[in-house]
């Protein structure tokens, strides 16, 4: 039976199912406040139909437009403003800084775009000195990051790193680094999690934005009011925390709600419901039913989401989290009723003012909701409501065709908005500038000659890419106000040769450049794994030998050995092999199987139950609940580590001896193993540091220093470079296991496909040193096989990302 449909008065569709009763009320105080904000955008949508409606401010600008073109004279608005001459630059490029650089241009540009920064994100008056000295404290060492980078161009990078977004002073501190790398293992999830169908770069761009402005906000205000070191310390871990917690929201709700091919409409409905109760009842409501399709990746979404509002809950306190969670709803339910409008389903009857007034609320909500997250939030200043409009219009214009094809609803994207409105959305843009100028920041020159200049930057940006006639073309269709002065002036102003640039916007290409690169490196990883992991599955199979009566035993190996697996340990050394000493792939394949071998007799016993008595591995049942005997499964185990050797002793493609010294170095390592499992088993919760250690290197390590070991004996690998490998097995095995441990204590069986959380009470990570003490420790082994590899082979990208894999991986 269909459930019937109803809509709201903000546009939004509900599900009878879903209508408000007792337990989903509005509470007064959030309704009131959404309604404030809403009669407030109304009234400001009506000021600027009638300012639109008007040639006298049209003509205003015109004189500006044309000033700005000669920029001539000591009585220009822009004589003193930064400006480069030619549009044959990438602005976004490391080339473009330094043509900046070597014309001693660079300091007027940095600081142009921090006094820019500053007023829209903080409403500072750019004029005073307060402003120009927190824009000289963060421009110089800026200015000298650029020179170095410049001058050494070793050290040049090619995009910024989330790094770069942490003072300078604070870079090398253990906490903070502790914090990025947590921070760092978060968006690599994310990364791997994101489907498709979602703009993964747009959406983790903006999540960065969000966490670098918070950021800014915490600098800022530690110049105004210094801290202690330690203090200062606790602010940036705090807004790193805060900023991923908001941050995530733009993925995760705005991009989900936005694509109207990913969830279904009930779906979007439900999610959209959960979503503004947990922000009313300030408390997770439980996780709603979505389809078979979606459930998996909604599950992820849904406890990210949790996660989130904890940690702001937490960071925030009980009053400046309402204060938040009272925002975040009217910023919500705002968005929301912008989500429920399509091209095609506006009447030909628009009431502009209708049209306006939520998406003034959604695009002031995003500062608004910020702010509430810094040290000294202050939402009654009115620029951060008046301003959010401003941004918006900027942004719609660059996207006229995306939102046409997406079917989004903007002024500029709305074929019939002239038509039914009688105002033309370029006038409404010029509007809210001079209202901005005017009212808002009173006239004052230096705002007025920035927000001039920002506005004709998002119009020029339209003609990029663009040949003459079709700038032309869209101009008039989209751009043109009808007043012919002013449209001249304007079509001069973006056809002239200069051009404002602006170091928020290079960051902002170079953040998406970096994610873009980081996600070709992620996907030609996968591919260079999976093609490594085929040719391995392939040769694994054991195969029913003519002397050998029963086929069980065959058939129980070949249960645990093809049951899945990452196949990390024969993929390391396959690599290692083929790539650093050229071997041929086909003498990998005895080595492979060894590793492979090995590895699964030891998991077999490691499950049995005089071990960890485990019912399931890799999603499916143990080898002895799937044999129905713990001494089958035994057996089997034998059986595959002397299989193991037998592969090994037959290694044909390496000279004897070579082959011996390695079989000797392989039994030598599976004693050790064994002492690691045994240690295991004694092992407690009050088990010391130094112990654990011990036998995690002894159970898991050794293991991993297989792979590197075996191949660099059978290569004839010179002392030097062995021992260097052995320490990067060191810090690799410790990654992987503490990394497992993390996994257990976070996740459930169904995503890892084993029993979770058995060890509680022995010895692990998590159980000896606590969550926080296990990611610090997490830290350290990943940095110590970072730098390795670079010793070893800096150009082996395979190997770091396979390092990034087994440190962020999520199963």
């Amino acid at each position: 039976m269909e459930e019937s449909v109803t809509q709201t008065s903000d546009g939004v569709c509900l599900n009878e199912s879903l209508k408000r009763d007792d337990t989903l009320s509005l509470t007064s105080e959030f309704d009131d406040s959404y309604d404030s904000s809403i009669e407030k955008a109304r009234q400001y949508a009506v000021e600027l139909i009638e300012l639109s409606a008007s040639d006298k401010y049209l003509e205003e600008i015109s004189s500006w437009l044309t000033d700005y073109v000669k920029s001539s004279g000591d009585s220009s608005l822009f004589n003193n403003s930064f400006k480069v001459t030619g549009n044959t630059f990438d602005y976004s490029s490391w080339s473009f800084l330094n043509k900046l650089y070597v014309s001693h241009q660079l300091k007027r540009y940095l600081h142009d775009s921090f006094s820019y920064m500053l007023m829209r994100d903080i409403g500072l008056n750019p004029d005073t000195d307060e402003t120009q000295n927190i824009c000289r404290q963060f421009t110089v060492p800026i200015y000298r990051s650029i020179q170095k980078r410049i001058n050494n161009s070793s050290n040049r990078k090619t995009a910024t790193d989330i790094d770069d977004i942490i003072p300078h002073d604070l870079r090398n501190d253990p906490e903070i680094e502790n914090e990025i790398f947590r921070l760092k293992n978060k968006i690599s999830r994310l990364q791997q999690l994101l489907p498709v169908q979602l703009d993964k770069t747009n959406g983790l761009r903006k999540l960065v934005k969000i966490i670098a402005g918070l950021i800014l906000h915490e600098q800022i205000q530690q110049i105004k009011q210094p801290l202690s070191f330690s203090e200062y310390k606790l602010k940036i871990c705090s807004a790193l925390r805060l900023g991923y917690s908001y941050g995530i929201t733009y993925p995760l709700i705005d991009d989900i709600l936005d694509n109207r091919n990913f969830l279904n409409a009930d779906e979007r409905l439900l999610f959209n419901r959960s979503i503004q109760t947990t922000l009313l009842n300030q408390s997770v409501v439980s996780f709603p039913k979505f389809s078979s399709t979606n459930k998996s990746f909604m599950s992820f979404v849904y406890q990210e989401l949790s996660d989130a509002f904890i940690t702001i809950k937490k960071e925030l306190g009980k009053v400046k989290s309402q204060l938040f969670f009272k925002s975040a709803y009217v910023f919500f339910r705002a968005q929301a009723a912008e989500h429920g409008k399509q091209i095609n389903s506006i009447s030909d009857k628009i009431d502009t003012v209708s049209l306006l007034t939520p998406m003034i609320v959604k695009s002031a909500g995003s500062r608004i909701v910020a702010n509430q997250l810094t040290s000294q939030s202050n939402t009654e200043k009115d620029y951060f409501f008046y301003f959010g409009i401003y941004n918006q219009f900027n942004d719609d214009i660059k996207d006229i065709d995306v939102d046409h094809h997406d079917d989004n609803v903007t002024p500029y994207s709305l074929p019939s908005f002239e038509k039914n409105t009688s105002v033309k959305a370029a006038r409404l843009h010029w509007a809210i500038v001079y209202y901005l100028f005017t009212k808002v920041y009173n006239n004052n020159v230096r705002v007025k000659a920035m927000l001039i200049q920002r506005t004709l930057n998002a119009f020029q940006s339209v003609k990029c890419g663009m040949t003459s006639a079709e700038f032309e073309k869209r101009f008039h269709s989209h751009l043109s106000t009808g007043h012919q002065q002013f449209d001249k002036s304007l079509y001069s102003a973006i056809s002239s040769d200069n051009y404002i640039a602006w170091f928020d916007k290079f960051i902002s290409a170079q953040l998406a450049t970096k994610l873009e690169a980081q996600q070709e490196e992620s996907n030609d990883f996968q591919s260079q794994y999976q093609s490594y992991k085929s040719f391995i599955n392939d040769h694994l199979k054991l195969e029913f030998a003519s002397n050998q009566n029963d086929t069980s035993l065959i058939e129980f190996q070949n249960y645990a050995v093809l049951n899945g697996g990452k196949r990390i340990r024969s993929v390391l050394a396959h690599h290692l092999m083929t790539h650093h000493w050229k071997n041929d792939r086909n003498a990998t394949i005895p080595v492979n199987r060894l590793l492979e071998y090995m590895h699964v007799a030891s998991i077999i016993i490691d499950d049995l139950p005089s071990q960890d008595n485990a019912d399931y591995r890799r999603g499916s049942p143990a080898l002895h609940k799937y044999a129905k005997s713990v001494a089958a499964a035994e057996l089997t185990a034998i059986s595959l580590i002397m299989k193991a050797v037998e592969e090994q002793a037959l290694i044909s493609q390496f000279p004897a001896e070579r082959v011996l010294k390695s079989l000797q170095y392989a039994t030598q390592t599976t004693q050790m193993i064994t002492q690691g499992q045994l240690l295991d088993l004694g092992s407690t919760r009050n088990s010391s540091e130094k112990a654990l250690s011990q036998l995690t290197w002894l159970k898991t390590g050794k293991g991993i220093e297989a792979c590197f070991v075996i191949p660099a004996i059978l290569n004839n690998a010179s002392d030097e470079e062995v021992r260097l490998l052995e320490q990067l097995a060191y810090h690799i095995g410790m990654t992987f296991q503490i990394k497992d441990d993390l996994l257990d204590h976070s996740s459930n069986q169904a995503q890892l496909g084993k029993p979770v959380r058995q060890d509680i009470n022995k010895a692990s990570f998590v159980t000896v040193l606590g969550n926080e003490a296990t990611w610090q420790k997490l830290n350290q082994h990943y940095g110590d096989a970072k730098a390795i590899i670079e010793q070893f082979d800096p150009t082996d990208l395979f190997l770091k990302k396979l390092l990034d894999y087994i440190a962020f991986r999520n199963v």
